[in-house]
């Protein structure tokens, strides 16, 4: 994005390549078709998406983004899964040789 805070035509594609790629795991993961992943679908559909979490992030995840039902909705799981997207390009531009070190500002910037 530029300064402005606007997508360009073809930052515009790629997120929505993601969202629609997201929203496609989400509802193969939702198999009671309830609308909501639980925990265990929610672990389905993070691994889908390629992504390796502990049981106990996953747990500290299903309560922020589901609230006190654990339960997430495709619009949380659209975001959490943007947000953790991020986070690993970040790492991965500053990592040295598997750790970083970020000041506060960073980390509320990622």
């Amino acid at each position: 994005t530029s300064i402005t805070g606007k997508l360009n035509c073809a930052e515009f594609m790629c997120l929505w390549r993601k969202v629609t790629m997201y929203k496609d795991i989400f509802f193969r993961s939702d198999v009671d078709r309830s609308g909501m992943l639980s925990l265990s679908q929610l672990r389905n559909s993070i691994m889908a998406t390629g992504i390796r979490l502990s049981d106990n992030l996953l747990n500290l995840i299903a309560l922020r983004y589901g609230g006190s039902s654990g339960n997430i909705s495709l619009e949380s799981f659209i975001s959490l899964v943007l947000r953790m997207d991020r986070m690993a390009k970040i790492f991965r531009q500053l990592n040295d040789g598997g750790t970083i070190s970020l000041r506060d500002n960073e980390v509320m910037n990622c």
